[in-house]
């Protein structure tokens, strides 16, 4: 999964496995308000089931996602129900 934050533009976008997605988000202090009634992705079938599977649970806790920290050089992602997505730099 990737996940590419531009402030400029209060977009929150990436790749989850399968396919590539968007959406609009605020931020308030930590917490982070993510438009869910906007968020879009391609359908792509990728043929692996399991990879499926993740991204789509990548999806829906990304969707219930309602706090971040940045840390460094560490994104985290909460949902009110502590779920979490913890993002950090890809090495080129």
């Amino acid at each position: 999964m990737t996940l590419i934050v531009s402030d400029a533009r209060q977009i929150l976008k990436g790749h989850g496995g399968c396919n590539f997605y968007g959406v609009p988000y605020e931020r308030n202090n930590a917490r982070i308000d993510i438009a869910t009634d906007r968020f879009r992705h391609t359908v792509y079938e990728c043929g692996v089931q399991e990879i499926m599977e993740q991204e789509q649970q990548y999806f829906e806790i990304l969707t219930r996602v309602e706090y971040y920290e940045h840390e460094g050089d560490t994104l985290t992602l909460s949902t009110e129900d502590g779920d979490t997505l913890v993002f950090s730099p890809q090495p080129n």
